[in-house]
């Protein structure tokens, strides 16, 4: 069956996501940054931002990146389950899912993925920063990926927050396995969609339940619900000028929502939407630099928050450097990919895989 998105293109609209992600967790960091996240809609920095567009300077691409960058989460949520689909549903033949061991299966790969950085990163920010929100509880649950679900613990340790998720929406399409009938192909990832925006709509902004909720599979409904629907039934690919109207769009319709709360909860579909459309738009090298980036995304994500606070710590024992913020965010980037390249040299990916063999 031939699908809208190539091997090459799921893997550089990773790469494309996961720098943008990460650019979008150190701009956040700065002082005079624009800030927004996934977690809660701030009027007045939506405010902010508007008035920054009247007076743009040099901090144009720092602010862009904190304000909106976290949407390009939405590309792994849907990516997770078009690929799901891709892998095990090609063909007259699908894969059988037994739910128990799918579920394990990707549990430990995850765990294989986040164990030597997360140890690393809470040992730094419990021996070296004494950090009071680590608990043995936190721990636990971050390395069982259920820390989300439990209230109060939702993003603590916050960096790999992502993983429980992810593993949430495994569980979701494991289960979604065992209901028969071609129906549930399209009812089912439909039906997710409209739950999650729903729940968006009806659920009390700015509380601690709507809190929650955004830091479980709730808020990838939308992105995993289009990436099993499009996985399925999408084998028409448009022409390079759709997707390019397709690109500008998406792209102000994403900008566009982040001014309106009830718009704000379709921020990751248009999201995807418009870094789809950039995918099948850019051609040549760049798709080829981007497709790199894509392979080690993984690593990318679990790596960055260490190299991340390198460079912070080094910012706070020199005043000089912390007012270079073009500067340390380019040394973010190339600190980060100096630790992707030292270890895949090492092997430690390989020798953790192994142990969970």
């Amino acid at each position: 069956m031939s699908r809208v998105l190539s091997r090459q293109e799921t893997t550089a609209l990773r790469g494309i996501a996961i720098v943008i992600i990460m650019l979008h967790n150190y701009c956040h960091t700065f002082s005079f940054a624009i800030k927004e996240s996934e977690f809660y809609f701030y009027w007045s920095e939506t405010q902010r931002w508007a008035d920054y567009l009247r007076h743009i300077d040099s901090y144009l691409l720092i602010n862009m990146f904190s304000w909106g960058g976290y949407m390009a989460l939405g590309v792994f949520m849907f990516l997770t389950g078009y690929c799901l689909v891709c892998r095990y549903e090609d063909g007259d033949n699908p894969v059988k899912v037994e739910t128990l061991p799918f579920i394990w299966k990707h549990y430990k790969k995850l765990l294989a993925l986040v164990l030597v950085p997360f140890a690393a990163f809470t040992l730094v920010h419990v021996a070296v920063l004494h950090d009071k929100h680590i608990s043995l509880l936190s721990v636990i649950g971050q390395l069982g990926m259920f820390n989300t679900l439990v209230p109060g613990m939702a993003i603590v340790p916050r960096p790999y927050w992502y993983l429980s998720l992810a593993m949430q929406l495994y569980v979701i399409y494991a289960l979604f396995r065992l209901v028969p009938g071609k129906a549930s192909r399209w009812f089912l990832p439909l039906l997710l969609i409209v739950v999650g925006y729903t729940l968006h709509l009806v659920v009390e902004r700015g509380g601690e339940f709507a809190f929650w909720l955004l830091s479980n599979s709730t808020t990838a409904f939308i992105p995993f619900g289009m990436g099993l629907l499009v996985a399925r039934y999408a084998n028409h690919t448009p022409s390079r000028a759709t997707w390019a109207v397709t690109l500008v769009i998406a792209t102000c319709a994403a900008v566009a929502c982040g001014f309106n709360y009830e718009a704000w909860g379709l921020k990751y579909g248009l999201a995807t939407i418009a870094l789809i459309a950039l995918v099948k738009v850019v051609r040549g090298k760049a798709l080829v630099i981007a497709e790199a980036v894509g392979c080690v995304s993984a690593l990318i994500y679990v790596l960055h928050p260490l190299t991340r606070f390198a460079v912070d710590i080094v910012a706070y024992q020199w005043e000089w450097f912390e007012k270079q913020p073009h500067l340390r965010l380019s040394i973010f980037i190339v600190s980060t990919a100096l630790a992707v390249i030292i270890y895949r040299k090492l092997r430690i990916d390989e020798w953790v895989k192994s142990i969970f063999k």
